[in-house]
């Protein structure tokens, strides 16, 4: 007898809800304007405030906020087998000027050393990812719920295998 205790379409399920668990963090770090790990981001200077009320913001001393598009629309996942990936689409933003990862990319290039897109006094923001405790959590959810199915599914088999004798 064949015992499958966690069915792929399980899995898939419970990663898709991890999935866009990880995307509600990732837009409540925007509106929130913090970064990885838990800091406040820097905050815009007056002059980038400025330009931006002319632009029409509607949180114009928010960075990313400008229309609501980008923490709306710029995370996106995809589940393949039992692979969960995460990133920024590469759609272009309300606006069409630029894409949604160009921006996420402006604002996190210079943690990383490359290129300035902005002025080097703009010290970008380090929003992407998930920090040791945010893993930690995500991978116990994770094992939650999967034993949580193994045992529920292991019963049912188990059940069914002593009627039938």
């Amino acid at each position: 007898m064949s015992i499958d205790l966690l069915p792929h379409s399980t899995c898939k399920r419970i990663i898709e809800r991890i999935g866009r668990s990880i995307i509600n963090l990732h837009q409540g770090r925007i509106l929130g304007q913090r970064e990885k790990d838990g800091s406040p981001m820097h905050p815009l200077k007056p002059k980038t405030i400025a330009k931006k009320i002319a632009k029409g913001a509607i949180m114009p001393e928010k960075r990313m906020i400008c229309t609501e598009d980008f923490w709306q629309n710029a995370f996106e996942m995809n589940v393949q087998h039992d692979t969960l990936t995460i990133g920024v689409s590469k759609k272009l933003h309300k606006e069409g000027k630029v894409s949604y990862r160009y921006i996420a990319w402006a604002q996190l290039n210079s943690k990383y050393g490359k290129k300035l897109l902005r002025h080097p006094a703009n010290p970008g923001a380090d929003f992407f990812g998930l920090n040791a405790d945010e893993m930690e959590e995500y991978r116990e959810l994770f094992m939650e719920e999967a034993i949580m199915e193994i045992k529920k599914n292991f019963y049912e088999y188990l059940t069914k295998a002593l009627k039938i004798k």
